[in-house]
């Protein structure tokens, strides 16, 4: 399936392996007007990057997820879309995603679950504001 965005339009790839969490984004984006593709591994995050990265224009992307975790799919990710925005959300503490927030690359953020829908959806629109489409 080809993703045509519009000029206009902005795409949100949610990466999470908890389908209720990924859910409730896929809805509260959609309703604020956002396009979402959706991972469950950050390997599949990957290759949707791969398929969608030109028109994907921020990355929201669990820290905790089988096969390849948030820190290495964002490794591997900056290597490939250095610029795309990257929102982490994690249970967890945010030290668990210190050392990326810290590096000098394209915007990257964390926000933790659980999350209030406005925040969720003010988070997105800050990190597709600070993007290469933007």
């Amino acid at each position: 399936m080809m993703v045509a965005a519009k000029e206009d339009q902005i795409t949100v790839l949610v990466a999470d392996d908890d389908t209720g969490v990924r859910s409730l984004a896929r809805i509260l984006l959609r309703r604020a007007g956002y396009e979402v593709l959706e991972a469950t591994t950050g390997r599949e995050a990957l290759w949707e990057m791969e398929r969608h990265g030109d028109v994907v224009d921020v990355v929201l992307l669990d820290v905790m997820m089988p096969e390849m975790n948030g820190h290495e799919a964002l490794d591997e990710l900056r290597r490939t879309h250095p610029d795309v925005p990257v929102v982490f959300f994690s249970g967890f503490d945010q030290t668990e995603v210190a050392e990326h927030l810290a590096a000098p690359t394209a915007y990257t953020s964390f926000m933790p679950k659980p999350f209030e829908n406005e925040e969720l959806v003010d988070e997105i629109a800050r990190a597709a504001a600070s993007g290469r489409h933007a």
